[in-house]
């Protein structure tokens, strides 16, 4: 069996489609702030009133949202630190990309070719975190 040959630059694309249209939503579900991802801490504890009807289905829910936050942020941090830093402020925080690759002493060529690999590597930890149910990656000859 052949290993697909992986479109980085469409994949690139996918996981930027990821965090611009998922991610804000895993977020809110998690009642988490995406620009909060330094500070992940998680106590387990649901935020909802102890009287709610059918208390179990919602502790579930609650635990599953933050499992769901919780595969995106980790994703990230197994990522070396310029890859995270790329992610968390160009894509997730939106600063300029002129911001971002003067903070991070690169010049621009040498910054977006880095920041393909980032997105890229962030597609190969996320399909790990999640055990292969989210695949962000596109394929040679893919439509």
């Amino acid at each position: 069996m052949a290993i697909p040959e992986i479109d980085t630059k469409r994949t690139a694309n996918r996981v930027k489609s990821f965090f611009n249209n998922d991610f804000p939503g895993i977020c809110r579900r998690a009642g988490r702030n995406p620009t909060g991802l330094k500070a992940v801490i998680m106590d387990g504890m649901p935020k909802q009133s102890s009287y709610a009807n059918k208390a179990e289905d919602t502790i579930t829910a609650y635990i599953d949202r933050q499992v769901e936050y919780e595969q995106v942020v980790n994703a990230i941090k197994s990522l070396d630190i310029t890859s995270q830093s790329i992610i968390i402020f160009d894509i997730i925080e939106n600063r300029r990309a002129h911001w971002c690759y003067q903070r991070l002493h690169m010049m621009h060529t040498r910054y977006n070719d880095y920041k393909r690999y980032a997105l890229n590597a962030f597609a190969d930890a996320y399909e790990y975190r999640t055990a292969g149910e989210s695949d962000l990656h596109s394929y040679v000859g893919e439509k």
